[in-house]
């Protein structure tokens, strides 16, 4: 009978010891009217991360941000920018390259969900625009649908926790378009 009971303890101690942060609820934000992400609860919308970025959220207390932005083909073929999904994967690499002073950059992996392609990549450096010349990692999903390109651009200061990579891994995969309300409803070119 002691036997059973230490066995039980031992499970429930151990359940109560595994349990993160990662169990915080999830919640789905929306951006442009065609695409949506999820993002724990304890994410606030903000205006100031990107100018061309119509969702932008972060999580302060932990410094940790999420920005998304779109660019039509049809505006992309205008400015003579043809691209395939690497291509435009290395666009928004040298983009990042203007922000943060990349040391290391790294592919993750490519995938395919739906009517979207999509490669995930990683980079670290040094964030530009801090102050006090922070390092940063940032994670990165650049999806292709048949109109459009995303990205969504994760990043955080150092030091890293394994929490904060899972939470940005299950961000970028939780990218999805949606039907849109209206069929005339523009997506705005972020400027590229």
């Amino acid at each position: 009978m002691l036997r059973v009971y230490y066995k039980t303890l031992l499970v429930v101690l151990f359940g109560a010891l595994s349990c993160t942060e990662s169990d915080e609820p999830y919640k789905t934000v929306l951006g442009e009217n065609s695409y949506a992400i999820d993002v724990p609860v304890r994410f606030t919308k903000r205006d100031d991360l990107h100018k061309l970025s119509y969702l932008q959220l972060s999580d302060i207390e932990n410094s940790f941000y999420v920005v998304v932005l779109a660019d039509s083909k049809k505006n992309l073929k205008g400015l003579s920018l043809n691209y395939n999904l690497k291509g435009y994967k290395d666009f928004v690499l040298k983009k990042l390259g203007e922000s943060i002073r990349i040391d290391s950059s790294k592919v993750l992996t490519y995938k395919s969900s739906g009517n979207l392609s999509s490669v995930f990549f990683e980079v670290s450096g040094i964030d530009r625009a801090a102050k006090t010349e922070g390092k940063v990692l940032a994670q990165v999903g650049v999806y292709e649908s048949s109109r459009c390109f995303y990205q969504t651009i994760t990043w955080t200061s150092f030091p890293v926790e394994e929490l904060k990579i899972e939470e940005m891994q299950r961000i970028l995969e939780s990218f999805r378009e949606i039907k849109r309300q209206t069929k005339h409803t523009p997506i705005a070119p972020t400027g590229h």
